[in-house]
């Protein structure tokens, strides 16, 4: 994962989300300069692997940050069909 975060630039976004019973988002949603991909592996590497995984509630955060922090939709589903480009 550390390979990706730093294979981005500064028009990519990145957020991270943990999951086992529950999910967390652990680090939200930012473009990824030099300082915010720093700031993103320290959260990586604080990660631990835990008893049991939850995909779907971290699919459904994962997808609840991208959509909340995007700027033309302002937190409404299905307001912009392009807001994975």
């Amino acid at each position: 994962v550390k390979t990706v975060i730093n294979t981005l630039t500064e028009e990519d976004r990145l957020s991270i989300v943990s999951f086992h019973t529950n999910a967390k988002i652990e680090y939200e949603l930012n473009k990824m300069t030099d300082e915010n991909k720093k700031k993103a592996i320290e959260h990586l590497m604080k990660l631990q692997a835990l008893d049991s995984t939850n995909i779907w509630d971290g699919l459904e955060k994962g997808l609840k940050s991208v959509i909340k922090n995007n700027e033309k939709c302002k937190g409404r589903i299905n307001c912009d069909k392009t807001y994975f480009k």
